[in-house]
Formats: C-alpha cells, structure tokens, sequence
C-alpha cells in the first residue's frame, strides 16, 4: 500500500491492551477477575500492551502512518473509571509514547460513554480522540481543552447505515457546530452502509468545515 498509493494516508487499527485481555480471558471472566483475581489481570494486560506495541513497531516500520489503538474493552460502559485511571491508563500511554517515537501519529478510540474518562483519555498522550456520538463534543471539548484533537462522531449504525444523506448532513454539521475537529463515524462503517450516506458525510466536510 505504501509503493502503490504514496499520496493516500495508511491508517492502520489494531484490538488495544483491555480489549486485547478481554479476547484471551474472557470479558465476563476478566471483569470478575478484577475482583478476586486482579494480578492475574494485570499480568494478562502487560502481556497483552507488549503484543500492542510490537505489532505497532511493524505497522510503521511497513509504512503505518496513522495507528489507530481501539479499545471498546475499556469504555466506562464496562469497566469503572478508576480502573480506566489506575490499570488501562497507564498502560496505553507505553503505547502512544512508543507510536510518537517512531514518527506516526496516534488515534485513541473507545467506544460508548467515554465522557466519563476523557480527561484520563486525553492525558495518556494521543495526538487524537475518537468517540461515538453518544459523548457530547461542546462538553468534551470544555473538559480537555484544544488537545488532543475529538474525532467523530457521526452515529454509523443509526445514520450512515440506516439515514438519509439529509440526515447524515444533519448530524455532521452538528457535530461541526459543536467543535469536533475531524469529522468522522464515531466507530467502525457497517458493511452495507448505502455509498450515498457516506458521500454525504465528505460533502458535509467541504460544506461545514472550518476550513471550507
């Protein structure tokens, strides 16, 4: 990709650290872990930021100019707060130092009600925050001040999959309105999103965008 589209973006995602943990304990047998077994956990995790930070040296080393770490694991919607702050933190931060050393730029997205930890979000050391829509970007932005960069957060489920492109229009330029600063889906594109919706979406940025 990197000799055949020299003048597009590589944007590479990869499973972060608690989601990563989730996937080889278990999500329900994790969460439990915290209680009774939280060394086992924290020794799963460390396993698991190495594997991230190796796999993110190799995507750059081969032309990754943008890592984008999701963690939909470690959303407020599963585990507290205060974990977020003393387990997960900590840990992704080894990985957004290790991204900026090496010359890429680094995207953090976690999925949910993210509003509750963006401020331990936004301290890790991302260059950008990827959020879905149901984090208020006006609120988010007061809270975390011009950086990181807010990415999103145009719904993909309820808008660009199953909208109208007046409704897409609609959305992004409220999202625009409110401050994000790159206009986005707020996670993953459904397959059979209509092209159309997504059309839409670019032509919102051209029309609403700051720099328009």
């Amino acid at each position: 990709m990197k000799r055949k589209y020299e003048d597009l973006p590589k944007i590479v995602g990869l499973e972060a650290v608690t989601t990563l943990t989730g996937h080889i304990l278990g999500v329900e047998n994790m969460l439990k872990m915290l209680i009774r077994q939280r060394d086992v956990v924290v020794k799963a995790l460390d396993l698991c930021v190495k594997a991230n930070i190796e796999y993110a040296k190799a995507l750059i080393d081969a032309g990754a100019e943008v890592i984008v770490p999701c963690d939909p694991t470690a959303s407020s919607d599963v585990i507290s707060p205060r974990d977020f702050a003393t387990l997960i933190k900590p840990r992704l931060k080894g990985l957004a130092d290790v991204i900026r050393k090496k010359g890429a730029v680094g995207v953090l997205h976690i999925c949910g009600r993210a509003q509750r930890i963006i401020k331990d979000m936004a301290e890790i050391g991302f260059h950008a925050l990827s959020v879905e829509e149901m984090v208020n970007i006006k609120e988010a932005k007061a809270m975390i001040g011009p950086k990181p960069v807010l990415v999103g957060n145009v719904s993909p489920a309820k808008t660009l999959l199953m909208g109208t492109p007046a409704q897409v229009e609609e959305e992004a330029r409220a999202a625009i309105e409110a401050g994000v600063d790159v206009l986005a889906p707020g996670c993953g594109i459904a397959p059979r999103t209509p092209l159309v919706n997504i059309r839409a979406l670019v032509e919102a940025t051209k029309r609403y965008g700051r720099g328009s």
